[in-house]
């Protein structure tokens, strides 16, 4: 379970990265891989969106690996 602590941390890794530079590259899944940019000055609302579920994503994975391991 130490592999979904590890995954965690680098989640919140590339979360912190998207905050700083205040722009987040965002992959949907469609029928193709379609990537997206989500800036801070054009779309601020989904922009913290985006980020406060790759934390929560983070943070739940690694919760779920100390609590399992």
């Amino acid at each position: 379970m130490y592999f979904l602590v590890f995954l965690g941390l680098v989640v919140l890794a590339i979360t912190y990265w998207d905050y700083r530079k205040e722009e987040t590259d965002t992959v949907l899944l469609l029928d193709w891989w379609v990537w997206f940019d989500v800036s801070k000055a054009r779309f601020p609302v989904l922009y913290w969106l985006i980020i406060a579920l790759q934390s929560a994503g983070g943070l739940a994975l690694v919760l779920y690996g100390l609590i399992n391991s």
